[in-house]
């Protein structure tokens, strides 16, 4: 583990972050999550890792050697497959300073979980689960350049008038998602007391009942978002966004 001295001028404390290396230090991500504190990163060598992970309400970082380098051909080579549990679990998380960056998460029933936390997640591949991000209890998620492909529902959001959630979302691509259930979409589903900004992205062949791209019961706003391709199964359903008529969604460009 390698220990670097950070201060903080605005307090005139001096903290230690430590960067914990899987496998060097740790074999697995959850083992060096385990021993990391708030402020350290667990920096992920490529490879496939069997295991589903858990922040523990840390407010750390993980990420692959795409962190470090910004190469973001190594979000292929380092895998996280969930082998049917949640890939990913960020919960109960404060602050800004939560991040998962540069991986492919596949395999699990939901690739990634958050709830009741605030995770900025980026260059991300996240397949084959049945929900690829699902975001619950009062979560304010930022995802940036991410493919979603493969899954049942590549976003959901759950939400009520107690527990809110806010998504904001650049640069993704959601595609190749399928859903039969009944009354859904495989794309984005917003539920109410959702509030989510999309700009700069793509909905492409992807297929449900009711809707095949996006399915909104919250508040909505597309910004340069392109919707093609997409496919409902229903009659009375809508391949590109099924809205639900109470609620509001803002287009500004499609």
């Amino acid at each position: 583990m390698i220990r670097i001295l950070i201060i903080i001028f605005l307090t005139g404390n001096s903290l230690f972050a430590t960067i914990i290396n899987v496998p060097d230090d740790y074999s697995t991500i959850q083992g060096g999550i385990d021993v990391s504190v708030n402020g350290d990163t667990v920096l992920v060598q490529p490879g496939t890792y069997e295991e589903h992970i858990d922040y523990s309400g840390k407010s750390i970082v993980v990420g692959s050697l795409t962190l470090t380098t910004g190469d973001t051909s190594y979000v292929s080579q380092t895998v996280i497959d969930g082998s049917g549990s949640n890939a990913v679990i960020i919960e109960y998380v404060e602050g800004e300073t939560t991040e998962l960056v540069g991986f492919s998460i596949q395999n699990g029933n939901r690739g990634i979980e958050c709830r009741s936390s605030q995770p900025r997640l980026k260059h991300l591949r996240i397949s084959d689960s049945s929900i690829g991000l699902m975001i619950k209890w009062d979560s304010n998620v930022s995802l940036k350049h991410a493919i979603i492909h493969g899954n049942g529902i590549a976003i959901y959001s759950s939400s009520t008038g107690y527990s809110p959630v806010w998504l904001d979302a650049d640069s993704i691509i959601v595609r190749n998602n399928s859903n039969d259930q009944s009354q859904a979409t495989a794309g984005l589903w917003t539920d109410d007391s959702t509030f989510a900004n999309i700009r700069n992205s793509v909905f492409y062949n992807n297929t449900s009942t009711w809707s095949g791209a996006i399915l909104n019961r919250g508040i909505l706003n597309l910004t340069n978002v392109t919707i093609a391709g997409n496919t409902a199964t229903y009659e009375t359903g809508s391949g590109g966004i099924f809205q639900k008529a109470d609620n509001f969604i803002n287009i500004n460009t499609l």
